[in-house]
């Protein structure tokens, strides 16, 4: 049996170190490779808890530091000198406060080098304190979670975790870090060479265009709101097929529009007396019929829905949709009909249906932002064909 762990998250157990691994059990026979697959366990120090209880996450996902545009370096290069120093200003720290936790968003450095060359790389991470301890299942489900999907919504693809630090409920007094001046010798022969290091990544929003610590919040109660249609829209790129990524984005609309216009889902005085009359006229024998039937007749159809998602859009919906509106939610409907019956795939125009889905995507992207408070003009000029694009 071999072991190959992959990190998962560190943290500190009465000061010893804990790793905590998305473990692969991976056995080797005559046959070929058979792969075992545990979730999240804890290896190196022992926990009496059968849950253990956390305080605190740091994360580093990747790509944060592309939405936070922060350039910490400082590099001082002597005329005429072979001397070359990167001093490193530890950015200021910014907080988000939440209804049971604290967020900030700290960063770090790190350094590598060889006989020739050194390697210095800035890394902008979450913090997370909470009121009260939790479980890990809570930090990946209320926190971990809502933070990819944040950047996936800001800058287009979902970011990976590279790296998280869980502390315990007791954990031991950490030691700020110290930040220091890092100094460059160069080669005798070699010429200093500065690069400003320059962001040309075009993506929705990033921390400039709202306040941290207002919009961080704000995304949680959007989470806490759709926690469904983020499951299913951001994890939509990981389905192998077609199909199945055209269906997670389709079933997405429904609640998204239950959610985003909750009035409409609410039977009216009127609906309840055109009901009554109806079922009065019927003979006794299809009453029963007849009012399961109508039972959910004051519900918006499916095409209404999406209409109505576009219009809350506003003016971006004519940037990615180039068709009648209402061809296009027939279109999106007639779609998720077939792919759920599986009724004539064979026939399907698979590049219409990855381009409809492409669509689909963009639409409850914008919806999205709508809540989180961007305003229909900010979302028609916040629309970049590049980071949009759907793969």
């Amino acid at each position: 049996m071999i072991f190959e762990p992959t990190p998962y998250a560190i943290g500190i157990c009465a000061g010893t170190r804990v790793n905590i691994f998305n473990l692969f059990l991976i056995e080797h026979n005559s046959q070929g490779k058979t792969v075992f697959t545990a979730s999240h366990m804890i290896i190196g120090s022992h926990i009496e808890d059968a849950e253990p209880l956390f305080s605190s996450i740091s994360m580093e996902l990747t790509q944060t530091s592309t939405w936070a545009r922060r350039r910490p370096f400082e590099l001082d290069s002597p005329p005429g000198g072979r001397r070359m120093t990167i001093s490193y200003g530890h950015p200021e720290e910014v907080r988000a406060e939440l209804p049971n936790a604290e967020v900030r968003l700290d960063s770090r450095y790190s350094r590598s080098y060889n006989s020739d060359s050194v390697h210095v790389s800035h890394h902008d991470t979450f913090q997370v304190s909470f009121a009260s301890p939790i479980t890990l299942e809570q930090i990946s489900r209320s926190y971990i979670d809502p933070l990819r999907y944040f950047l996936a919504l800001a800058l287009g693809p979902v970011p990976r975790v590279v790296q998280t630090h869980l502390g315990l409920a007791t954990p031991t007094a950490a030691t700020p870090p110290a930040f220091h001046p890092l100094e460059l010798r160069l080669p005798e022969e070699a010429t200093p060479k500065l690069e400003r290091l320059t962001n040309h990544h075009r993506m929705a929003f990033t921390i400039e265009t709202r306040p941290f610590a207002e919009i961080v919040p704000r995304w949680f109660t959007v989470f806490q709101t759709f926690p469904t249609v983020c499951d299913l829209l951001f994890n939509a790129a990981q389905q192998s097929h077609l199909t199945a990524k055209f269906f997670n984005l389709a079933s997405s609309l429904e609640p998204m529009h239950q959610k985003s216009f909750p009035q409409s889902s609410k039977k009216s005085p009127e609906h309840h007396k055109k009901v009554d009359k109806i079922l009065k006229s019927a003979p006794l024998e299809h009453v029963e019929w007849l009012r399961a039937s109508l039972a959910y007749s004051h519900t918006p159809k499916y095409r209404q829905r999406i209409r109505e998602l576009l219009d809350f859009i506003g003016p971006v919906r004519h940037r990615f949709i180039d068709q009648d509106l209402e061809d296009w939610s027939r279109s999106v409907a007639d779609y998720r009909n077939t792919v759920a019956h599986s009724k004539s795939l064979e026939s399907m125009d698979w590049s219409h249906l990855s381009h409809t889905t492409r669509q689909v995507d963009i639409l409850l992207r914008f919806t999205l932002m709508r809540h989180l408070g961007f305003t229909e003009t900010e979302c028609d000029g916040l629309y970049h064909p590049g980071i949009w694009e759907w793969h």
